[in-house]
Order: structure tokens, then sequence, then C-alpha cells
């Protein structure tokens, strides 16, 4: 059973309160709500960025990272009760909730919400009344909203949230999209979901880059496995020549190495995407109209084109500014796998796409296509042939398709 933090009685009725708000702020409009599903290192935080950037939208950096810090070690699958009940209330703009997961002052503010110097909202107007009065698509210059913004309570921030015509929430804490039907399907929410996908290779070349960063995070995802063992062992990566690796079952892979954890949580995620897109494919009732796949390839090659498209998913419309932002951000001239994994900056659109071919051994392709190869199937990713020599790093590993929606 999973344990809880304590709620303190006295803020029921803070709760309740901000949920009177939230309905009375979107009375007569139908406040737009989505959640940005995906995993880490497959370009979250760069697509997030382009609903961060709109002046109508109240972007939520990550939430659930606040669940699983405070709930650490336990297994992901174990916290997704309390996942959900996260994201219910957030998307009522019901940011209390996060009170519960705050160790030392009981209180939460703006502040210490993860990440939150990187939002437009929390360093615009009005919670941030220094801000400019005017609202243009640009990366949030951080160390001038630590300087300026101060702290605003979280009845503040649900106001201002209620007031949005839209609340996007991005998370990468959610390992199966079944964990997510009751949400869906709860009468007081109108959620819709995108699925955001990369090739797993790409994401096991930028994990490995920055897997000190994601130790915790692995373990977590290591222990989910252990109610999801693997259907696929028999499957055993090989090297070039032929010599059979068989590595343990993922379930027994909770104690080894930073580099072993890294590609055995990732075997973990691609199991979950794989249900997840197995269902999506099935297009079940409580799914139709509320799901769209987005690769995240298509997204650099046409940002523009992508982005109308999620836009469009969501019901709202992407000013000219914000087009113009999002093309610009992947035109820039790095990599976005360097630095802080949860930085976002403009970047080189075809080293984006082709660095891990550069950067992972033939060995360490062969290992996660083996973990991973039924869900890059799925998505068009192409299987590089073991019996021959990595691409030079021009090519297309990946079939065009249409976006899809259940």
């Amino acid at each position: 059973m999973l344990l809880v933090p304590d709620t303190p009685c006295n803020k029921d009725s803070e709760r309740a309160s901000a949920r009177r708000l939230f309905h009375e702020n979107t009375q007569g409009t139908q406040q737009k709500q989505l959640l940005l599903m995906s995993t880490w290192r497959s370009g979250s935080s760069f697509v997030g960025e382009m609903f961060n950037q709109h002046p109508h939208v109240f972007y939520v950096f990550e939430p659930l990272w606040h669940v699983w810090h405070a709930l650490y070690p336990t297994g992901a699958a174990a916290m997704h009760g309390a996942a959900r009940d996260a994201l219910s209330a957030l998307q009522h703009c019901d940011f209390q909730v996060l009170d519960m997961y705050k160790k030392a002052e009981p209180n939460i503010t703006s502040r210490d919400l993860f990440h939150w110097e990187n939002s437009r909202a929390l360093c615009s107007r009005p919670l941030c009344e220094q801000a400019a009065d005017s609202w243009h698509a640009s990366l949030v210059n951080t160390k001038e909203c630590e300087r300026t913004c101060p702290p605003r309570d979280m009845n503040a921030v649900g106001s201002e949230c209620a007031k949005r015509a839209a609340v996007v929430i991005k998370t990468v804490r959610i390992m199966d999209l079944n964990v997510l039907k009751t949400l869906i399907t709860d009468p007081r929410l109108k959620i819709k979901v995108i699925h955001l996908v990369r090739d797993p290779r790409a994401v096991a070349s930028s994990r490995l880059k920055s897997k000190e960063g994601l130790i915790r995070e692995s373990l977590q995802v290591l222990r989910y496995s252990n109610l999801h063992p693997r259907q696929d062992e028999a499957e055993v990566p090989r090297t070039p020549g032929g010599l059979m690796h068989a590595p343990p079952p993922l379930r027994h892979r909770v104690r080894g190495s930073t580099r072993l954890n890294a590609l055995a949580a990732l075997g973990v995620i691609c199991e979950g995407q794989h249900r997840s897109l197995e269902l999506a494919l099935q297009q079940p009732e409580w799914l139709r109209g509320r799901y769209m796949l987005v690769r995240y390839e298509d997204v650099v090659r046409r940002p523009k084109l992508a982005l109308s498209a999620m836009y469009n998913f969501l019901g709202l419309t992407p000013t000219p500014d914000l087009l113009n932002f999002t093309f610009a951000m992947v035109h820039g001239q790095h990599y976005g796998d360097e630095g802080d994994p949860f930085q976002v900056g403009s970047l080189d659109a075809r080293a984006a796409l082709y660095a891990w071919q550069e950067r992972l051994s033939q060995d360490e392709v062969v290992e996660v296509e083996a973990y991973c190869g039924k869900v890059m199937d799925l998505l068009g990713y192409r299987r590089v042939d073991d019996t021959a020599r990595l691409p030079d790093g021009s090519h297309n590993l990946f079939f065009g398709r249409d976006y899809f929606y259940a």
C-alpha cells in the first residue's frame, strides 16, 4: 500500500476554495486541458516550450517530480494513484495538492514548483509585477525572473491558471497510457493527451550522457518492471560478429552500474510505450478524440507544421510570433543534450536527429534495438542491420508518417 504524507486538515477548505475559484473563473467557458506525455530525453521540454510561450496557456512543467521526489524510493507503478490525483487537481488549477509532497515548510509557493524560473506564467504579469507589460515569444531570462519575481501563494497561482484558455501539463513520469483512463473518462475533466515519442536509440544516447542525473529515476522505473516483466526476454542482443549477449531479465536489474541501469530502464520504458501504442491503435471509445501521437523527429524536421497540428488538436491557434519562435528554435548551433537535461535552447535540428549514430557503439545500438525493437517497428524507426556498419550520420532511419489520432 502506498503511504502518502498526511495533509493538514486546515488545507481542505483552502483546496475547496481553489476549486470554486476555478469554476467561477471559467464559468461560461470550457477551459482546455492537455497532458503532454513523454519520457526522459525525448524532447518533451523542447516541445513543452511551444505551449509555455502562448499567452493564453498556463503551462505546468513536470509537477510529478514533486511526487516522485517525496516518495523515493517507491517504484513508478506504486505511485500511479498519487500521480493521477495530482494531475486531476492541477488540471483544475488546484496547486495546493503539491503541499502533500513538500517535506520542509508546509505551505508551498510558486518558487517551490519544479523549474519555476522557466515558466512564462510565473515570470510574467500579473504574478510577477515587475515583468514587462508586453508579451512576445522568447525564452525566460531565468536569472532576471529569480531576481525580480517574488514567491506567490498557491491561491494566486491557481487564480491566474483558471483565467487562461488552456492548462497544459508536461510529464515524463506516466509509464502507461492506460493509467490515465480514469482521468480521461472523468466527466469533470476534458483532458486530451499528446503522446510524444522519440527514436529509442537517440533517447539511449542522451540518457547515457546524462545518466548521473537520472540515477534515482532509473531505479524507480526499474522497480516498475517487477510488476511488468519483459515478454520478449528470448530476444537477445547480438554483436556484429554474432556473439550472444544474454543480459539478466530487466526485473532483476535494480542494482548494478549506472550505465546498465540507464539502458535497462529504457527497456522498461519501451515496454510501457508499446502497451500504450497498442491500446491507442485499438481506439477504445474513451480515448477517441483525446489522443494524438507525435514523433519528436517530425517536430524538428517541420516545426511550424507540427506546432499547428498540436495546437489544432488542443483547440487553440498559435500566434505568428510563436510560429517564428518555434522555427528559430530548431535552427540553432548546438545539440540540445548538452548540460542541464531540463534546460531548453535553440538547437541544430540535424544534430538532434542524427547525433546518436555517432555517439553509440554498434553493440549499444544492437542492445537498444533488442530492448525496444517492437515499439520501434510500430513507430516507423528502421532497425540497423547488425551485420553492417552504422550509417555515417546522414541517413534517415525513420519512415515518413502522418500524426496518429485515436
